[in-house]
């Protein structure tokens, strides 16, 4: 074998190496930001989650006050002391008590 086809041979060992390599890197570099963006978004469909469910909690918060506030009117001071506690007092006192 002479030498311009040993070196011929080599250099396309050498090209057929990094070809396959490169084709490597790329495979693990993808899949590896494709993991990130996966976790990343867990992470936003979880932090969506948690807003959802502070949201119910504030809203059965409200309601809460609500029927509190209500039953107060209804049951509290006004309806047994002044109807003219307070004007919604007055409201749910007449029309509920």
């Amino acid at each position: 074998m002479s030498n311009s086809k040993f070196i011929e041979e080599l250099i396309k060992a050498h090209n057929e190496y990094r070809a396959k390599h490169q084709v490597y890197y790329l495979y693990y570099y993808h899949n590896y930001y494709y993991f990130i963006q996966k976790i990343l978004l867990l992470l936003l469909l979880l932090l969506l989650l948690l807003l959802l469910l502070l949201l119910l909690l504030l809203l059965l918060l409200l309601l809460l006050l609500l029927l509190l506030f209500i039953y107060y009117c209804c049951y509290g001071c006004c309806c047994y002391s002044n109807y003219y506690y307070l004007y919604c007092c007055y409201y749910y006192c007449y029309y509920y008590c």
